[in-house]
């Protein structure tokens, strides 16, 4: 669009010079030759005839009506010399310069297909050749600045309705990333903050591994503290197990010795006593000692049990601290990806945020081409109304009537896609 804008404006600006150039280099010049001509027709032949010095056919005209203008004057100077050829020549040359004064006129009043149809007498045929020649230049001259015009103008509306829908589109684009940035600041402050918070999660899981890690060691110690109180129970039970046979040992002892005692009568009453209560200590020693081993036995039963116990803890605690791991191992992973994702949102945001200003930028400059795109119009309709102040003649009629039914045509086209 701007490439096209930049294409149409120096042909806008030189179609313009065009015609500018054209109403001063052939209006007036024209204007300053009819009012010489009609100076020859009144009679005054000792006038200078104007633009005898320009290289075109309007020069050439000049030159032609200055030497028609000396011609007269001659024959004003020689009215002596036969009223008859005087007469036919005034006549002729009164015939040229009335023909030519017509034509002038038309042509000042800018009717560029004027030209002269009669024949002049073969010394003025050149003039009105050339005058011909001219008049047919200027018109197709300004054939094509219309030509040009016209196609300006044409091409402006396409330019401005192309801007127009561009600015809309883009008017609509802008809306659309400005509602993308918004939600994309909405969606990173929410990853930030699951970032932030799966990052304490982490945390925390971490800190709960290590705390089921030590958990782990206080059970395998604990482990290990009952295995030394069970081996101490079966120490103390084979202990204990000796002090029973002992104290069997010693009721047999005392037993034996309540014998000898019945057996020396009276003699042996003190040792009977002794004996008495020998057997009865080793039989409370029996007692408590069964009492004892019963009891070890109880305790080592609930040792067991715990021993059992801490073993399923240590299990279940070995489960936790695994799952915890894997807890840790994928929490850490959804905070890494959390991070990179806010990261990722970030650097699309960042990138979001420059398309939202490039598509502002390019909204203004669509305004701004959309303003040129209306002066350009505007500069090409006074460029057609300049050139509308010519007649162009037959040759116009057909390039306006193949123009209309090109436009026409590109219409049914238009209408038809």
């Amino acid at each position: 669009l701007g490439k096209l804008i930049r294409a149409a404006v120096p042909a806008l600006i030189v179609a313009l010079l065009v015609a500018v150039l054209a109403a001063r280099n052939i209006a007036r010049p024209l204007g300053r030759l009819t009012a010489a001509v009609g100076e020859v027709a009144a009679g005054h032949y000792d006038g200078e005839i104007p633009a005898q010095k320009r290289g075109d056919e309007i020069g050439r005209i000049a030159c032609a009506l200055d030497a028609l203008r000396r011609d007269l004057r001659q024959s004003r100077d020689d009215l002596q010399s036969g009223a008859s050829t005087r007469a036919e020549m005034q006549s002729a040359q009164a015939s040229v310069v009335e023909a030519l004064q017509t034509a002038l006129s038309r042509l000042a009043e800018g009717d560029l297909g004027s030209t002269i149809a009669q024949g002049f007498p073969e010394d003025y045929e050149r003039l009105r050749n050339d005058f011909n020649r001219a008049t047919d230049r200027l018109q197709q001259a300004m054939i094509d600045v219309s030509q040009s015009a016209e196609a300006i103008n044409h091409d402006v509306d396409h330019i401005a309705q192309a801007s127009e829908e561009l600015g809309q589109r883009t008017e609509r684009q802008a809306a659309t990333v400005e509602e993308t940035a918004a939600a994309l600041d909405q969606l990173t402050a929410s990853v930030s903050e699951a970032a932030k918070n799966a990052a304490e999660v982490d945390s925390i899981v971490g800190k709960a591994r290590e705390d089921a890690q030590a958990s782990g060691e206080v059970v395998r110690e604990t482990i290990e503290a009952i295995a030394v109180i069970e081996a101490s129970f079966q120490r103390i039970s084979g202990n204990i197990k000796v002090i029973d046979d002992i104290a069997f040992q010693t009721n047999l002892l005392a037993l034996n010795a309540g014998v000898e005692a019945a057996r020396a009568g009276d003699a042996g009453l003190g040792f009977a006593v002794v004996a008495s209560e020998f057997r009865m200590l080793a039989q409370r020693c029996s007692e408590a000692a069964r009492e004892i081993n019963t009891q070890i036995t109880a305790s080592s039963d609930h040792v067991q049990d715990g021993v059992r116990l801490v073993g399923r803890t240590g299990g279940a605690l070995k489960e936790i601290i695994d799952s915890i791991r894997t807890i840790a191992d994928r929490v850490t992973a959804i905070a890494d990806s959390a991070r990179e994702q806010s990261t990722g949102l970030s650097e699309l945001n960042s990138a979001v945020s420059e398309l939202d200003m490039t598509t502002q930028k390019n909204a203004a400059m669509f305004e701004q081409t959309s303003a040129a795109s209306s002066d350009l119009r505007s500069a090409a309709q006074g460029l057609r109304q300049n050139v509308g102040r010519f007649t162009l003649g037959s040759r116009a009629e057909s390039w306006t009537a193949g123009d209309t039914a090109t436009e026409k045509a590109a219409s049914r086209h238009a209408a038809s896609a």
